[in-house]
């Protein structure tokens, strides 16, 4: 099942359609992203600290008399263009003008504010990164072959089995190292961050026997039914709300008991050799023969020195009847399952009252007490039940077989979508292999987690209720199955085979004949193909494209502002004649405007433009020293006004 990760923009509908709006980069391509945005920020920081000043300035500039400091703070407040000069003058201000009036109140204020600015968009420079910790840590799969996997049809019934049970095989082994690995309140496999949830969680309780006849074992029966499994929250189908479908799955088991249900099989010599279980009849994959009894056992496996064996059978409802249940285990609500666990030649280190694992019967081996069981088999009954329902819980199908899921979704008067009824189709074809049958079958001598405690044939203690621990372990392995199963729709198949293929389920070319909704459930169907969501990072990096929006909207804005505002606020103080003279004051404040006085004082040209951003000599060509690497004598000399100048309100020099 190897994947890329799609780069670009999508949508992560678990938050909705703004606050889910990303765009997931290559590590070089988001670093990148992030380096411009930081430059961004401390970009947009020193526009902003343009237009903070001016206010400043503006607020401070009056017509009246004012001592050296006020004009130096108007002149830092004009001149400074980034708030760490501001804050290094107002400190050299507030020290040198220790003697003048109210200073501390006139220059520290500004000194903090300086620095606190400095502050927060160092702060808001680091911290815009978060553009990325803060969005989906999803990313959606990009496939390089969609489909539900299938067999090519063009081979032997007997390549086709082989085909199908290879595949099987390794699905149930990959999903019982991620059950056991995920489905613990302490798991800590990296591998358990791929799917969408780490598990799908179950509700365990113990019920009455689902079945007739008081056919139960002392009337247990445990129940493991599956919380409400969501497509998009659970399973990563990445769709609207109203789009999603809820699966629900549960499975109902039960030991049964042998009494009246078993008999010996003896031979010529009158010694019993087998025993045969008669709770229905089975069919074979070779013939439609069925024999009477269900399950045979050999006695001569008890001296055999072998561990534990099961063997299970099934009766599928709307699949063929591959096991036909006696009356008193039979279910028409679902698939019903009969499993035999054989406990051959273990030997338990002490007594236990499992039901189905119980072993009292004394025996001694090399004069070691031991206890081995007094049953040769153990029979368990299960039936596992599926439906689907609308994402508010409120209509539901009936519960019924995996193999009728489809049918009942199909027909079902709840009034699914197209959409939604694609979705469901998905499942159905996801969760077809992800029963107890497929669980048990494909690793029949290791599927016990009682195994787990076995050293050779010695079992070692065990608690009263193993075998409800088996039940739930079978369970969550075909939860794990199914996430898998879900995730291979668009990441490809699990394992590559020679007959296998993924089978696209949309027609390239939709026929004229369609109906819209079967225009819409076929495009769902592609659609999928490039909706699953994984949590595998495989080194990109996801953006919030709401917070890059915020970011890039509102900088752009203030640099844009910080342009404008001081031509647009003289133009109106001008125009309007409110505030000319903190207009003049903001132009002549300016540093060149202060050379030019400078200049003027020292009897260095005649200058023009008193109140313009860059004034100049009256005789462009003309040249002369900088007054105070000179030690020129100062003289009193007054520049030309040019027109401009001469208009009221005007500051001259």
């Amino acid at each position: 099942m190897a994947y890329t990760i799609y780069e670009g923009l999508w949508i992560d509908w678990t938050r909705g359609r703004w606050l889910g709006a990303t765009v997931t980069l290559s590590q070089a391509n988001g670093a990148l992203l992030l380096a411009f945005i930081a430059t961004f920020v401390t970009v947009v920081s020193i526009r902003l600290w343009r237009v903070v000043s001016f206010t400043l300035h503006q607020i401070y500039a009056s017509q009246t008399a004012h001592d050296g400091l006020h004009f130096q703070r108007q002149h830092t407040l004009r001149n400074t263009t980034s708030p760490a000069a501001a804050f290094k003058f107002f400190l050299l201000q507030l020290w040198h003008w220790r003697q003048a009036k109210g200073v501390v109140w006139r220059t520290l204020p500004l000194a903090l504010f300086s620095l606190l600015y400095i502050g927060v968009f160092a702060v808001l420079a680091v911290f815009s990164s978060r553009v990325s910790n803060g969005a989906s840590t999803s990313r959606l799969i990009s496939p390089s072959e969609c489909g539900v996997w299938n067999l090519v049809e063009n081979r032997s019934e007997i390549d086709m089995l082989q085909t199908n049970m290879e595949k099987t095989a390794y699905d149930v082994t990959k999903a019982v190292g991620m059950a056991r690995s995920c489905y613990s309140s302490n798991a800590t496999s990296l591998s358990c961050n791929v799917s969408p949830v780490s598990m799908l969680q179950s509700d365990t309780s113990e019920v009455s026997c689902p079945f007739g006849d008081n056919i139960c074992f002392e009337g247990k029966a445990f129940e493991v039914k599956a919380r409400p499994i969501d497509s998009r929250l659970h399973l990563g189908i990445n769709a609207r709300s109203e789009d999603r479908v809820i699966y629900d799955r549960q499975l109902t088991c039960a030991p049964l008991i042998t009494k009246g249900y078993g008999r010996f099989v003896n031979d010529t010599d009158g010694n019993p050799t087998h025993i045969q279980y008669f709770y229905g009849a089975q069919g074979t994959l070779e013939t439609e023969n069925k024999p009477n009894h269900t399950y045979e056992y050999p006695l001569a496996r008890k001296a055999a020195k072998i561990s534990y064996q099961v063997e299970v059978h099934e009766h599928r409802v709307g699949g063929g009847p591959w096991w036909s249940p006696i009356e008193a285990l039979s279910r028409s609500e679902g698939d019903t399952f009969i499993i035999f666990i054989e406990q051959n030649s273990v030997r338990h280190w002490k007594p236990n009252q499992d039901p189905v694992f119980r072993a009292n019967k004394s025996v001694t081996l090399s004069e070691t007490p031991m206890f081995e069981s007094e049953r040769y088999v153990s029979p368990i009954a299960c039936c596992q039940q599926h439906r689907f329902c609308t994402p508010d819980h409120g209509r539901c199908t009936s519960w019924g077989g995996r193999y009728e899921m489809l049918n009942i979704t199909t027909k079902s008067p709840s009034g699914f979508t197209p959409t939604q009824l694609a979705t469901a189709s998905r499942l159905f074809f996801a969760a077809l292999s992800t029963s107890i049958y497929e669980t048990i079958n494909s690793r029949p001598s290791m599927c016990l987690r009682a195994q787990d405690k076995m050293y050779w044939l010695y079992q070692m203690p065990l608690p009263d209720d193993q075998w409800q621990h088996e039940i739930l372990s079978w369970a969550q392995e075909g939860l794990a199955s199914l996430q898998a199963a879900v995730q291979e729709y668009a990441a490809g198949p699990s394992i590559a085979l020679e007959g296998g293929y993924m089978k696209q389920m949309w027609h390239k070319v939709i026929p004229d004949n369609y109906a819209s909704s079967d225009r819409v459930y076929d495009k769902t169907w592609e659609s999928m193909c490039h909706s699953q969501i994984v949590h595998d990072a495989q080194g990109t990096l996801n953006f919030a494209l709401l917070g890059i929006a915020i970011i890039f909207g509102l900088g752009i804005f203030i640099t844009v502002f910080s342009f404008v505002v001081e031509p647009f606020t003289a133009w109106v103080q001008r125009r309007f004649n409110v505030g000319a003279t903190r207009a003049d004051a903001w132009q002549r404040d300016e540093s060149l405007q202060s050379l030019r006085l400078l200049f003027e004082k020292h009897n260095r040209g005649v200058w023009r433009g008193h109140s313009d951003l860059v004034p100049v000599t009256v005789h462009a060509n003309e040249t002369f020293f900088y007054p105070v690497a000179h030690g020129i004598v100062e003289d009193t000399y007054q520049s030309l006004p040019n027109k401009e100048d001469d208009k009221p309100g005007r500051i001259t020099a």
